[in-house]
């Protein structure tokens, strides 16, 4: 049974949502390189993130019901979201969107 506890510890330290409010890379080294695809948020949420030299690339988040999603902003308000078309900057800690069921939206720096 121990062999089953090191992956929910490296879920862990790539994404936390236990709390209904995703945060990225929380307890993952900053000089290490990371990536995943598709690991399960709360509230129905799929996400993927890459991290590369410290600095954090595109996320990119899938509703799978279209619940409100709850994201700690890694960019700060540097950051910008792309959905439907639209780019729209990142203003303050915690993004808060109302999701439509099979949206993807994503997220970046530029």
């Amino acid at each position: 049974f121990e062999n089953f506890a090191l992956p929910a510890v490296i879920n862990e330290c790539l994404l936390q949502s236990y709390n209904g409010t995703i945060t990225l890379f929380p307890n993952w080294p900053a000089d290490k390189d990371a990536s995943f695809s598709t690991l399960r948020a709360a509230n129905a949420f799929l996400v993927s993130a890459t991290k590369t030299n410290g600095k954090l690339g595109s996320v990119k988040i899938y509703s799978e019901k279209g619940n409100t999603l709850r994201l700690v902003s890694p960019w700060g308000n540097n950051g910008y979201i792309f959905r439907q078309g639209k780019k729209t900057r990142i203003t303050g800690k915690i993004i808060t969107l109302p999701t439509s069921k099979g949206e993807t939206i994503v997220f970046s720096a530029e």
